[in-house]
């Protein structure tokens, strides 16, 4: 049985340690006991008793009344300028939304854009709400965005302006919140401390969620000095207990510490530092800042306006510890008790998680000292062994002088299943001898070298210049890591023992633990009657099982209980219900029972069990130890009838396989509320699975397992996530998950082969390997034909862009680049006897390549060309993209050599696209990828080491031949263009994805700062320009192909935010007549972007270079008297029509 998901994710403790100075709080709950213990234990192991004296080791008066200046009057920030209005926000109405220019609430007036008060404001606009008062009439600005003030999917609407704003007001809030929380404590700071212990520990419960008689927890209070504190107001949850611990905590001077944030040593000192002294709190660095950040904490996010603070540049908050004298911090203390009671406003825009800012953001609203530990977090993890490849799984935090004092486990949890040892090596920054800008820590992928790992955290590569990675042998706490799996096995045997007892009951815990013993304690036998809220207790349970992790208790459904009067219930099995964790067959005992009772129920509907009798306790058995055959302890336990239907496993659990998706059929489609499939459900609208399903639709199909009856829900839908108006059925919505699961171990017809590729290569040009006369010339010298297939370039043809290409491969040997090019063309569109062709392949180094795969058409022709490429390192270039410099550097390059796959991006992101690439686009659960906020592709150019990529290329290549192609039909994609980087992402490959965001090439209007751009230009991993990829105004047959076009380089500044990159398409005939759509910035661009004349840059003459070889190209054509031969033209595909569920049908 897996265990691991019983544990909590997180733990409190509050501590100040040493020599009788401890103070520890935790809000604790029954399942997160083992843990606990262990973070006692271990911090206890860091420490000599002795008996300790000072302020800090005795229990201290009750926090005073906060007094009338908790906050200051002279504020001139927001609150101040209410107050001078009334301070009172409810004699205000909107007006509405006023819309402002250049991503900036003081941009200029954007009329057009301007909304209604209740109309919905997203992430990306700019502008400020506009409310008037209802008497005075004066109006003023409030909610005031910036492009980049609310992280992505983030919406409010102006007449919400109350309630967001009431957040600044903490002023008499905060006198009224404390006198409030006032109340409780003549009672709550009371702790027997008869005991006279040096090391007192707070552990702070949930009566609700936690038996204070548990066995753990009279091991903590029996031998390690821990005193049990009830929390007693219901707000104080989730995140919110620390804060609520630390303000009524009974010491002045407390550590807080998460659970899995384990001392390296005795962290006692950190009180006597000068920085404590001199500010009464120290704070640690997380890895992030506002100019990396993943939680938007950046000058000009929202954050700042709703707590009424100035932007401050510095290191977020990561408050797995901090360190408070509460005796000199009362007003910051109030205001965080304030802030964490009323959380609505930051929660509701996800401008703050959790706790994890909010005490640098009271003390900085208080103007309360504190210090922010200067060095940055570094990262304890694994190292692969001989190559700088690094993962880090746990925050690495450090004292006043650097020195490493605190790991807290934050990723990989310490559980009894997880046991696995993770800290082989730390990664540190180099704080004195590198600038601070060079720190860069980031969340990846466990990818190809860690698959154990979900994330890793730090720098994974290339770490060498900034970080130091030392071996954990060499640090004096090398120990720690086994010390703490030794506790953790120690604990989880009680632990264990009691979730199962639990499990087996199914959620009314009166359990008799007749059996209870483990090493190193001292209960030996106990009877446990404790009556928990069933529901309460069975939700717990099934919340951490489902799918094929669930354990067999934990599958039992049992109906209502009808308790007995004398304590037992109509189900008590007795003794039998203990199920021994030991037994490897319990499994299939309880499927076996559960059988019989199915049988029984069926036989005798209305047969009841009659009361038993408690179990006498038979004599301890130890864990470990099997029972006796006949044992009560061995019987299968009794089981409630259930439908044979009924199931608690995950019914959102995932489809693993096809063959698993094909045995179930559809029972119906149902409707749910709140435009989410997990919304609550809309049974009048259910409808049967013929149902077609319309964007405005928010439900799922619920499918039945022909065998076990089981049920699952797939294709969930979200309103409007669906860009087309294609409609589809839950009759045949298995296509759907089908043509996701077939991304995995993807067969095509024609197996990949490098060998074969290579002769198919040799074959089609009628080489042999043998001869070596064939010279091509380059750059007025001759080349040999290839001599590796190591590495080369591939283009995709016909006889339409044989113009272009002939052009581009032409300027492409002008810049010196040597390497062998593939010419990939479909028989039926392309006769290889034309003109260029024929001059293409007998001097520039080019070869022909024929696609042979029918179902390789359009768009999907360039994916096949990757696939069956000759060459092991291959760069794909569009027919119409221009090199601006021989890209044969890019092979060398870090990031290819890293990850082994450049792909470049396009204009738009999520928040900002064209396309449907949005976060509640259903095009995500197609292609089976987590959302991701990041540029889509554009895929004009790709650099791909196919030796490296096997598994990617399969995935790339089904996208491109199954059909039919489910991404263009329901017009989620266009074309190739996020394939590449979707194969990718569904296998969980490396790529690198450039950095620096596609700028343009184009016009200027005369004397205006009007542009327009006609072609793309793409960068190196430096940000120089590469590639002008020249896809508005192409070069075609009977086309004016003599105009330039590129006058200015439009580029954005490097190092400059995204939140000002904005591209859009834009019919200007006035000023560009010539040109059908301008992108780029056309109009107030100056801000974010640079527009350079072509003549500033180095490849100034390649346009007139291109033009050239274009009339070069023309001129070939006629003195050849070329007559195009018919050939069938591009391969298209019928028009889209709705998919015909009476045709598709499961049956």
């Amino acid at each position: 049985m897996q265990h691991n998901k019983m544990f909590a994710f997180f733990f409190l403790i509050v501590m100040t340690c040493a020599l009788g100075l401890i103070c520890v709080a935790s809000l604790i709950q029954q399942r997160d006991l083992q843990l606990q213990r262990l973070a006692v234990r271990s911090l206890h192991g860091t420490n000599d008793r002795a008996d300790g004296g000072g302020l800090r080791g005795q229990m201290t008066e009750l926090m005073q009344q906060p007094a009338d200046d908790a906050v200051d009057d002279n504020d001139s920030g927001i609150a101040a300028r209410w107050r001078q209005l009334g301070n009172d926000l409810n004699a205000y109405e909107c007006v509405g939304w006023r819309a402002q220019r250049d991503c900036s609430p003081e941009g200029g007036s954007d009329p057009q854009n301007d909304r209604l008060c209740n109309a919905t404001i997203h992430n990306g606009e700019s502008g400020y709400c506009e409310i008037r008062h209802k008497d005075t009439g004066v109006t003023r600005r409030v909610m005031q965005m910036h492009c980049d003030s609310l992280r992505p999917d983030v919406a409010f609407r102006c007449d919400e302006f109350v309630s967001l704003l009431e957040q600044q007001l903490v002023d008499d809030q905060i006198r009224a919140a404390a006198t409030v929380l006032e109340k409780h404590k003549n009672n709550d700071d009371k702790v027997d401390m008869s005991m006279g212990c040096t090391l007192p520990v707070e552990l702070w419960y949930m009566r609700s969620e936690t038996d204070p008689s548990h066995p753990i927890l009279r091991e903590l209070t029996g031998k390690y000095d821990v005193f049990m504190r009830e929390i007693l107001d219901p707000r104080a949850k989730k995140f919110y207990t620390k804060t609520y611990a630390v303000f009524y905590s009974a010491f002045d001077q407390v550590l807080l510490l998460d659970a899995d944030n384990f001392a390296v040593r005795d962290p006692t000192y950190l009180f006597e530092t000068p920085e404590f002294k001199n500010t009464g709190a120290i704070f640690w660095p997380d890895f992030w800042r506002p100019k990396k950040t993943i939680f938007n904490i950046q000058p000009t996010s929202f954050v700042w306006d709703v707590f009424d603070l100035d932007a401050v540049d510095m290191f977020e908050q990561e408050s797995g510890q901090v360190l408070i004298d509460r005796s000199v911090h009362q007003k910051a203390l109030n205001v965080l008790m304030y802030y964490a009671f009323n959380p609505g406003t930051f929660e509701r825009l996800r401008l703050a998680w959790g706790d994890k800012d909010l005490f640098r953001f009271a003390w900085l609203k208080t103007k309360s000292s504190f210090h922010m530990i200067k060095t940055p977090p570094g990262s304890a993890g694994l190292k692969l062994p001989d190559v700088n490849i690094f993962c880090g799984v746990t925050m690495v935090q450090h004292d006043p002088d650097r020195g490493i004092v605190f790991l807290h486990r934050n990723q990989e949890k310490l559980t009894s299943e997880n046991r696995e040892k993770v800290w082989s090596h730390i990664q540190d920054f180099r704080v004195d001898k590198v600038p601070m800008e060079d720190y860069d820590v980031r969340g990846a992928n466990g990818g190809r070298y860690f698959p154990q790992f979900k994330r890793c955290y730090g720098k994974d590569i290339y770490y060498e210049k900034a970080f130091t990675v030392t071996a954990m042998e060499e640090l004096p706490f090398a120990g720690l890591e086994q010390q703490l799996l030794d506790l953790v096995q120690e604990a989880a045997r009680i632990d264990v023992l009691l979730l199962l007892a639990l499990s087996a009951s199914c959620g009314w815990y009166s359990q008799h633990i007749i059996s209870l013993s483990y090493e190193g304690n001292d209960v030996q036998g106990a009877t446990h009657d404790v009556i928990v809220r069933r529901q309460h207790l069975l939700a717990k349970i099934t919340a951490y099982t489902g799918g094929s992790g669930s354990s067999a208790a934990a599958k039992i459904v049992l109906s209502s209980v009808d308790y007995l009067t004398d304590g037992s219930s109509s189900l008590d099995g007795g003794a039998d219900t203990i199920i021994n964790p030991m037994d490897d067959g319990q499994e299939e005992k309880l499927d076996g029972k559960l059988n019989e009772n199915e049988k029984k129920s069926q036989a005798n509907p209305k047969e009841t069990k009659p009361p038993t009798s408690k179990p006498t306790q038979k004599p301890t058995q130890k864990l470990g130890t099997a029972p006796e055959k006949n044992s009560e302890t061995s019987k299968s336990p009794s089981r409630a009838p259930v439908e044979k239907s009924q199931s608690v496993e995950d019914p959102w659990a995932p489809i693993k396989s096809v063959a698993e998706l094909d045995m179930y059929e559809c029972k119906a489609w149902r409707q749910t509320a709140n435009c989410s499939p997990r919304g609550e459900s809309k049974p009048k609208r259910d409808a049967s699975c013929d149902k077609i399903i319309l964007p405005s639709d928010s439900g799922f199909c619920e499918y039945r397992h022909r065998k076990t009856g089981a049920i699952r829900r797939i294709v969930g839908a979200k309103c409007k996530s669906r860009a087309s108006q294609m409609g589809y059925s839950c009759a045949n919505a298995t296509m759907l998950v089908r043509y996701n699961l077939l991304a995995d171990g993807y067969k095509p017809l024609y197996p990949m082969s490098f060998e074969n590729n290579q002769r198919d290569f040799l074959q089609q040009n009628d080489l042999s390997t043998t001869k070596s006369d064939k010279a091509v010339v380059v750059s007025g010298a001759k080349m040999e034909k290839p001599k590796s297939f190591s590495r080369g370039i591939a283009y995709v043809v016909y006889e339409q862009l044989l113009l272009s290409v002939y052009a581009a491969i032409r300027a492409l040997r002008s810049t010196g680049c040597k390497l062998p090019i593939e010419l990939w063309y479909r028989e039926e569109e392309t006769n290889t006897s034309h003109p260029l062709l024929q001059e293409l392949t007998g001097k520039y180094g080019a070869y022909l390549r024929v696609i042979q795969d029918s179902r390789a058409i359009k768009f999907y022709t360039k994916l096949y060309a990757v696939f069956y490429s000759a060459f092991d390192n291959l760069l794909l270039l569009d027919a119409d993209n221009f090199a601006a410099r021989d890209p044969t550097y890019l092979f060398a390059t870090e990031v290819y050599n890293d990850t082994g796959a450049v792909f470049w991006p396009d204009f738009w992101m999520p928040n900002r696209t064209i396309f449907k690439t949005k976060k509640n686009s259903d095009v995500w659960e197609l292609m089976g990828v987590p959302y991701i906020d990041m540029f889509e592709q554009e895929s004009g150019q790709v650099l791909v080491n196919r030796a490296k990529h096997t598994k990617a290329l399969h995935a790339m290549l089904h996208y491109a031949l199954t059909e039919p192609h489910l991404p263009a039909e329901f017009n989620m994609l266009w074309g190739d263009k996020d394939l590449f980087r979707f194969a990718w992402m569904r296998t969980n490959s490396n790529f690198h994805m450039i950095s620096r965001p596609a700028g343009s090439a184009g016009l200027k209007a005369p004397n205006l700062n009007i542009f327009c751009g006609s072609t793309m230009v793409q960068h190196d991993p430096k940000g120089d320009i590469v590639f002008l990829h020249r896809n508005i105004v192409k070069f075609l047959p009977d086309g004016n192909n003599t105009e330039k076009f590129w006058h200015y380089v439009q580029q954005y500044n490097k190092d400059q935010d995204l939140r000002f990159y904005e591209v859009r398409g834009d019919v200007d005939h006035r000023w560009f007549p010539n040109i059908r759509k301008c992108y780029g910035k056309r109009i107030n661009y100056l801000r974010a972007y640079s527009l350079k004349p072509i003549t500033d840059f180095p490849f100034a003459g390649l346009e007139d270079e291109i033009i050239s070889h274009v009339v070069e190209g023309e001129k070939l054509i006629k003195d050849a008297k070329w007559v195009p031969t018919p050939t069938a033209p591009p391969m298209t595909k019928p028009p889209k029509k709705h998919i015909n569920t009476d045709s598709r049908k499961t049956k």
